[in-house]
């Protein structure tokens, strides 16, 4: 999520599978385009994902100059063929940093993107529901609402779609 988004109301609730119900009044409008197709981003990590099924998303953490990669346990894939093929699709794209460390992930982006395609339509459908996304460096899914007492809804519409759940605070 960017910095540029404003939360309107209290603190945000996140439901783990991780959806993250974060009040917001707006987004970027990049984003936007990415509620019915996939974004580049995704399909990047997507394509890693396919070759290393183990692959649960990746970010930076510039502070530390590090490019960290979540990785499934006990899933088909090494660090290092994760690493070549990080460089293989993102090319020059790849992040510029010294170090890559691999963290264990709870999902996989595979699960993570096929979750997103099914929630995406019925989330959006409710009035105000603002966006779906991937949250690369939590490994895990986020909702953005208007309102948190959207948050019932969202619930039950991810039970009613078999997406696992669970409840934190966010702050």
């Amino acid at each position: 999520m960017s910095s540029s988004n404003r939360r309107l109301a209290g603190q945000p609730l996140s439901a783990a599978l991780m959806l993250a119900l974060t009040a917001l009044l707006c987004f970027p409008l990049a984003r936007a385009h990415c509620q019915t197709e996939k974004c580049p981003g995704e399909l990047r990590f997507a394509a890693i994902g396919e070759k290393v099924p183990a692959f649960g998303g990746l970010f930076v953490d510039e502070s530390k100059d590090t490019l960290y990669a979540y990785m499934v346990p006990n899933q088909a894939g090494e660090s290092a063929t994760l690493d070549q093929t990080i460089t293989e699709i993102l090319g020059s794209g790849r992040p510029t940093v010294q170090r890559f460390e691999v963290l264990p992930a709870q999902y996989t982006y595979q699960q993570l993107g096929d979750w997103k395609s099914r929630l995406t339509p019925t989330v959006l459908a409710m009035p105000g529901a603002v966006f779906t996304a991937i949250d690369d460096p939590n490994n895990r899914l986020r909702i953005g609402v208007e309102d948190l007492s959207l948050g019932p809804a969202v619930e039950a519409a991810l039970a009613t779609l078999s997406i696992p759940f669970e409840r934190s605070e966010e702050h």
